[in-house]
């Protein structure tokens, strides 16, 4: 069964503090946030096994996590927010993609996309040692809407 659920119904703003940036050293400590018989329960993971029954099914999300968020500004100073959700072009796979040298085009969800007419440029810096980083210029132009998102070409 597949359901439509719009992008609006879900977004939300996330505190900075809030977001786990590395993996817990005993990852069954990790929070765990459960919702059975209308009621909220704050667990973690270790106990996982109480909150099932015997006829549920587990899904496993294996997918990796990227830093998907880019803010821009336009030519008017004005905040634009990209959020990469899936590469569309030159392939899907997502490691093809990040090792490509031309242009590329992603499937994104994108704040403010009204004020969003114009191709933006923004500098990258290449490199973690910055004597030998190297800076290139990107341009990303924003291009027609697929379902909740947008088709975004970076050059």
């Amino acid at each position: 069964m597949l359901l439509h659920i719009p992008i609006s119904e879900i977004d939300y703003t996330l505190p900075h503090e809030k977001i786990a940036f590395f993996p817990l050293e005993d990852r069954d400590l990790s929070k765990l946030l459960v919702y059975k018989n209308k009621t909220i329960i704050d667990s973690n993971f270790s106990r996982l096994s109480e909150f099932l029954d015997e006829d549920y099914a587990l899904v496993f999300n294996d997918s990796k996590v990227i830093h998907a968020r880019l803010v821009f500004q336009n030519k008017h100073g004005t905040k634009i927010e990209v959020f990469l959700l899936e590469p569309v072009h030159p392939t899907r796979d997502i490691a093809t993609v990040f090792s490509q040298t031309g242009m590329v085009a992603w499937k994104c969800l994108i704040g403010n996309a009204k004020k969003f007419r114009d191709p933006i440029s923004f500098h990258v810096i290449i490199g973690a040692n910055i004597k030998l980083a190297s800076t290139i210029t990107i341009i990303a132009e924003k291009g027609d809407k697929v379902g909740d998102a947008f088709l975004v070409t970076f050059i």
